[in-house]
């Protein structure tokens, strides 16, 4: 089980406008995911997180709060050791990820957005 934990992940993630699929690398200027090609991306590029890390804290907590639209993206987790093999499947299946929903459950990251949190302060005063 501890080794389980230890396991790093990958994300692959699909612009939900274009179609495109890619493993993340990292963050471009305008907040989106910076993306490469699933089949031919190295390892060492890719953003990694520990199994047991929620990928949305350990890496895409400024991403919510700098993206415009962040439903614009699907993400999927992908295990680091296995990623060339899987992270192609993936990406493959991510392409269409309506008719694939089933087969990709299981690694589709939620990236639902906090609700916000509001406190009012009501002040007895004159009537």
């Amino acid at each position: 089980m501890a080794q389980e934990l230890n396991q790093e992940e990958v994300l692959i993630a699909r612009n939900n406008d274009t179609g495109q699929v890619g493993a993340v690398t990292g963050l471009n200027e305008d907040g989106t995911p910076k993306m490469t090609d699933v089949k031919s991306a190295k390892l060492s590029d890719l953003v990694k997180f520990s199994k047991g890390q929620n990928p949305l804290e350990a890496f895409m907590s400024n991403f919510v709060r700098q993206c415009k639209n962040p439903s614009t993206f699907g993400f999927f987790r992908v295990p680091a050791d296995r990623y060339d093999t899987v992270g192609t499947v993936i990406g493959d299946l991510a392409k269409d990820p309506v008719a694939n929903a089933e087969i990709l459950k299981d690694n589709k990251v939620d990236v639902a957005l906090p609700a916000l949190k509001v406190h009012l302060t009501f002040e007895k005063g004159p009537r």
